[in-house]
């Protein structure tokens, strides 16, 4: 990832500069979550419209979803690109945005769980998807890539990037967990003394990777929302009632050719 001030872009960002914007922003941009209030002084709505205000892309629509910790994705055309852009009334539900279609910004949010970003140059499809734990158990990234599959994507020329998120050195769970993420059980878990750790983020890699997306065309975050000094994140974990939503975000300026 490449640390651009007030968010992190993928290192495969550069590659297609005249085509997309994409990232992930950082708690200095202030809350982006369509349920939660925001505490920088600057509404959520002025926290969004800031995005596209830096990128200089206010001619973009913004689409940001109502998320319900779901496996469900919209995909997002222009009659209804502008839904959830100043508030939750008219925002859909959901828990990833797809789109083909230029100039409309797709944002999801997180604070722990798993952001992703997805870019299909060969057929300028983009996606983001906010993956929790019950989004990866129910195949959320799964379902997001069928859409690809069933468009004709190649996958050895499909982009992603996992964000910032929840690692296994903060993120402890109950023994259930075990029956629900049983493959990789090796990798995922990590048990000290009486307590029971899971790796929720490179969860969601594997399940990239299981579904055909290259290692090397995936920019996997190191950064713990929870625990890392810098740059500073918000998180559930540690922050509990006062956290505050960052955002995923990408979009297609123009058509690749």
């Amino acid at each position: 990832m490449v640390n651009k001030g007030s968010y992190l872009q993928p290192f495969w960002a550069d590659l297609f500069n005249h085509y997309i914007f994409c990232g992930f922003t950082l708690s200095s941009m202030g809350n982006m979550a369509l349920t939660r209030e925001s505490l920088n002084g600057h509404s959520t709505n002025y926290n969004k419209e800031k995005i596209l205000a830096m990128l200089e892309a206010k001619d973009f629509s913004l689409f940001s979803p109502l998320q319900t910790h779901s496996n469900e994705f919209i995909e997002v055309l222009p009659d209804i690109s502008n839904c959830g852009r100043y508030g939750k009334d008219d925002a859909l539900e959901g828990d990833a945005a797809i789109t083909e279609n230029e100039k409309i910004m797709l944002l999801t949010t997180w604070a722990d769980c798993i952001p992703v970003i997805l870019y299909s140059p060969g057929n300028n499809i983009v996606a983001t998807i906010h993956s929790g734990w019950k989004g990866t158990y129910k195949q959320i990234i799964n379902n997001v890539l069928s859409f690809f599959h069933k468009k004709g994507t190649n996958f050895e020329q499909l982009y992603a990037a996992v964000g910032p998120g929840i690692k296994k050195c903060c993120y402890e769970v109950g023994d259930d967990f075990l029956n629900y993420f049983n493959k990789f059980q090796n990798v995922l878990f990590e048990r000290r003394k009486d307590k029971l750790f899971f790796d929720l983020s490179y969860c969601v890699y594997l399940q990239l990777i299981e579904c055909g997306v290259k290692e090397s065309n995936i920019d996997y975050c190191s950064y713990c929302t929870c625990c890392n000094e810098e740059p500073i994140f918000s998180s559930y974990r540690r922050e509990k009632n006062l956290f505050q939503g960052q955002a995923a975000f990408i979009g297609m300026k123009k058509k690749y050719e």
